[in-house]
């Protein structure tokens, strides 16, 4: 068909996405059974840096059970067990079939390794006040609101007094910029499937209102391996501060609202 021959398409009405858990599972089974997509996982790309950079700040060797909650296929599990001590337990959740499967596959030959489980919803299969230290790498921004607020309290019945979740995602991201539209039907979204952008004061307000107080908050970027480029960078050019990073303690005393 030549240009000139096109017209107005009728069955073409451009349209914000409505995100629901069969439209979310299709996005990500279809990245995560797509093999040019393997290596844009953030865990893949980021794991020892995000673990060197905890370890700068926290004693994994005084945390007996650590989670990775959203763990995919097991990229920063298998970074972390390298530090694993005897005894100690690692685990993965996961709201992913095929990527809880991926990870008992990567991690099955390591001791400290204690599991990965598939959560349909929460609460998860884990017992209350059984966790040191939680991950959650670029998890919330995908969540809405209710979403987010059974995601907040599963970190609190899971962590123990004085346990710590650590969380990154996308610093003031400008959502706009990543949404493609579907050149059948125009539905337009975010090719991540992120519903929400962050910056340091939402997300210490949102963790405070969960019952955590902030230990650790900041902007940062994960994305190089050299230290000393990616100091020169964040110094002189503050919009390469692409992640935040948030550490935030589960209270001693629960003072938290029931």
């Amino acid at each position: 068909m030549k240009k000139s021959e096109l017209s107005e398409d009728p069955a073409f009405a451009p349209h914000q996405v409505e995100w629901n858990p069969q439209k979310v599972f299709n996005v990500w089974q279809h990245y995560s059974n797509s093999p040019s997509y393997r290596e844009q996982y953030f865990s893949y790309q980021t794991a020892k840096r995000i673990i060197n950079y905890v370890r700068g700040r926290l004693n994994l060797k005084t945390m007996d059970r650590i989670v990775d909650f959203g763990c995919g296929p097991g990229h920063l599990l298998k970074e972390l067990v390298k530090y694993s001590h005897k005894g100690q337990q690692y685990i993965g959740l996961d709201f992913s079939k095929d990527a809880v499967e991926e990870t008992k596959q990567r991690l099955k030959n390591n001791e400290a390794f204690a599991g990965a489980f598939w959560i349909e919803d929460l609460p998860s299969p884990l017992e209350s006040e059984s966790v040191d230290l939680i991950f959650i790498l670029e998890v919330v921004e995908h969540l809405d609101d209710a979403e987010l607020e059974k995601m907040n309290n599963e970190l609190y019945r899971l962590l123990k007094p004085g346990g710590v979740v650590v969380i990154t995602t996308p610093n003031a991201e400008k959502l706009p910029l990543n949404t493609v539209i579907c050149p059948d039907c125009g539905c337009i979204f975010h090719r991540w499937q992120h519903m929400r952008s962050w910056n340091l004061d939402s997300l210490q307000k949102c963790m405070s209102t969960a019952g955590f107080i902030t230990y650790h908050a900041t902007a940062t970027s994960f994305l190089f391996n050299f230290q000393w480029l990616m100091k020169f960078l964040l110094y002189f050019f503050p919009g390469f501060k692409k992640n935040l990073i948030y550490f935030g303690k589960k209270q001693l005393e629960s003072t938290k609202a029931i």
